[in-house]
């Protein structure tokens, strides 16, 4: 069976693969998100971040099955990123109350093959 490698440190993606009943290694991909879509629509940013931590996380490993996604809260035109704290995830909820915002987010796998990608969207 392929070892399974979770590039993300989200508390929330690791649940939904032990939900699965997923075996899992987490590899955190050093990666750095961009924040700001710089000619890109929101669905390109969150797919362009998930690809960038699959590749960060694949120079890392030789082989396996490599999961890595990303999600952004958008309001208008403007993201919200990961809350510093509760204090700052109770302002983000305060201001997004009774509004509806987008969540784009995308998956990205490393398949088997080193250097053998393939793009999930979900949502």
């Amino acid at each position: 069976m392929q070892k399974i490698y979770l590039a993300s440190d989200s508390k929330a993606r690791r649940k939904l693969l032990e939900i699965f009943g997923l075996k899992f290694t987490v590899i955190s991909s050093g990666a750095a998100e961009q924040m700001s879509p710089r000619q890109r629509s929101f669905a390109d940013l969150v797919k362009h971040n998930a690809e960038a931590k699959a590749r960060a996380a694949g120079r890392r490993v030789k082989d396996g099955i490599i999961i890595a996604a990303d999600t952004i809260v958008v309001d208008g035109k403007r993201i919200y990123g990961k809350p510093r704290d509760l204090a700052d995830a109770h302002r983000m909820l305060k201001k997004l109350k009774r509004k509806t915002a987008r969540c784009p987010n995308r998956a990205f796998r490393r398949g088997s093959r080193p250097g053998a990608f393939a793009r999930d969207a979900i949502g």
